[in-house]
């Protein structure tokens, strides 16, 4: 099929990074949640907000507030405001599963 020539060319930004052994899209905000397994249906807790700051060590975080179903821009357990996703996950779980240990 032949596109007319005024035809709007729509651009996706892609960008793939390797995190450990697992390709990541890197373009955006990426949501963390946690799959809590149970009887019955299994739960999805959200747990934070990362986003890539184009250094795959260096991302922002946002943890989850359940009470105003938002996300607030946090420190990391770390001190600072921006880390690896690692560590992000390690925050959020910390602060919304109440088994967690790092």
């Amino acid at each position: 099929m032949q596109l007319p020539d005024d035809a709007p060319i729509i651009g996706v930004p892609m960008c793939v990074k390797h995190l450990d052994n697992h390709n990541f899209h890197t373009v955006g905000e990426k949501y963390l949640t946690a799959l809590i397994e149970q009887d019955g249906p299994d739960e999805r807790v959200p747990l934070c907000r990362i986003e890539y700051l184009g250094d795959d060590e260096d991302w922002g975080f946002a943890i989850y507030s359940p009470a105003t179903d938002t996300y607030t821009d946090a420190l990391l357990y770390t001190g600072t405001p921006t880390g690896h996703p690692t560590d992000a996950f390690d925050t959020a779980a910390l602060v919304h599963l109440a088994d967690y240990t790092k």
